[in-house]
């Protein structure tokens, strides 16, 4: 079946002047629905706003960065105890490195400062002269397992009554000098006694005979035997008195040296208790890093998180000190949308600002678009050199709350679609802001 082909006569008539009546209503309304259509259009568009902001792509970050696993001082690997993926909570064993040299730093540190505390119980007996000791707990306890430890205990034990054994002889050989020459010094005075008893007598003797010589009673041949008496017991009275104030000095020297002797004992303990206290600082300095060394060599999780880019495959590899062994990647922080912005839009965006996050990875009829806010914009921008282009990073963090409500978890380096919200205009500020700015530039002289 053939259809007619429409024509148009170009000098057909107009309608016939009975029909415009008819026609002037539809035309009128039609009209009126144009004008009314296009005045609530316009009106819309110059007064309703519009969400104006920023688009950017991102993916999800944990909010920490990932823990870069490793041991300040190195050593050989003996175990990787976790698997790649594998969810740790913090404080779970993940490598275990050889101890054999830690154990031996931290054995031989314990030993000494045992050793030093022995001996500073030891001076603390000699300083109060007490024979009976009474040793540190932690001293106790260490000989029942170190025999080394109970042997040094033991010489000690002997130096301790060896030197207090000298300290009382010295005393007593002191003391017992001391005696014999006070005992000296009674014989004496005893002898000075008589000798003036005697020279008392033969005083009054040659007075009465000298009266008698006078007198020419008796010859001088019998007074001068007495005078030579009276000479010589003065003679012995003196000698006796100069040997009592020497060994008056003597006892004074005597006990002079017994001082200086117990002094230089007392200072020589003194500094040995100082040198001794010195080193049982040092060594539990020395003891405290040995045993921080000791419990390094099992590498544990800083934080709850996921296993991630083991580093070694085998055991028996020697791990340098400060070397990444493995990374551990934090699954309980906050996770954030790291996203790059173009240049061209950071002018609107600051931090604080709302944001819309739509995640690819989930059907948009199921999830919409998640309310957020930005957290950080960088200071400066960056450039890319895959991309060759540059950018501002902006973080934006979805409230947990949000999460809640549809169900869901952000896991790292999912993908997200991130749109700043700065302000609102209206769909006619959009239709004449790119007339309004070609105009600006067309009157900018070149």
């Amino acid at each position: 079946m053939s259809v007619p082909a429409l024509s148009i006569n170009p000098t057909a008539k107009a309608p016939p002047a009975e029909l415009m009546p008819m026609m002037r209503g539809p035309i009128l309304a039609g009209g009126l629905i144009a004008v009314a259509f296009f005045g609530i259009f316009g009106g819309w568009a110059a007064l309703a706003p519009l969400s104006t902001g920023a688009v950017a792509s991102g993916f999800v970050s944990p909010a920490s960065k990932p823990q870069v696993i490793d041991n300040k001082e190195g050593g050989i690997l003996r175990a990787i105890l976790v698997s790649e993926g594998e969810r740790v909570a913090a404080g779970t064993p993940l490598v275990q490195l050889d101890k054999t040299q830690a154990e031996a730093s931290y054995a031989s540190g314990t030993d000494q400062l045992m050793r030093q505390r022995t001996i500073g119980a030891r001076i603390q007996a000699e300083q109060s002269g007490a024979l009976d000791w009474s040793l540190p707990i932690e001293v106790v306890a260490a000989m029942a397992v170190q025999p080394a430890l109970y042997a040094f205990v033991e010489s000690q034990k002997s130096l301790l009554e060896a030197n207090l054994r000298y300290m009382s002889v010295s005393g007593e050989v002191a003391d017992q000098q001391i005696a014999q020459l006070q005992s000296d010094i009674t014989s004496l005075e005893a002898e000075i006694a008589g000798l003036r008893e005697q020279k008392a007598s033969i005083d009054q003797e040659v007075v009465r005979m000298s009266a008698l010589m006078e007198r020419q009673l008796v010859a001088r041949s019998q007074v001068e035997p007495l005078i030579r008496q009276q000479v010589q017991y003065e003679a012995d009275l003196q000698v006796r008195q100069s040997r009592i104030a020497r060994t008056r000095q003597n006892m004074l020297e005597i006990e002079a040296r017994q001082r200086q002797t117990e002094d230089e004992l007392r200072q020589g303990l003194e500094k040995e208790a100082t040198a001794v206290n010195n080193q049982i600082v040092v060594l539990s300095h020395q003891i405290s890093a040995a045993q921080d060394i000791l419990e390094r060599t099992i590498v544990t999780s800083p934080v709850d998180g996921v296993v991630n880019n083991i580093r070694f495959n085998t055991a028996g590899g020697s791990v340098a000190a400060g070397q990444p062994i493995l990374d551990v990647i934090p699954v309980d922080d906050e996770p954030v949308i790291m996203a790059q912005l173009s240049p061209s839009d950071i002018d609107y965006v600051e931090v604080g600002l709302p944001a819309r996050v739509t995640l690819p990875a989930f059907s948009s009829r199921h999830l919409p678009q998640l309310q957020a806010h930005v957290t950080y914009v960088a200071a400066d921008r960056t450039f890319d050199e895959l991309t060759r282009q540059y950018s501002y990073a902006i973080h934006v963090a979805v409230p947990a709350e949000e999460l809640k409500k549809y169900d869901i978890s952000l896991q790292p380096g999912m993908q997200a679609d991130v749109t700043v919200v700065a302000g609102s205009r209206t769909l006619l500020q959009y239709l004449t802001q790119p007339i309004f700015r070609a105009i600006d530039t067309a009157f900018v002289k070149d």
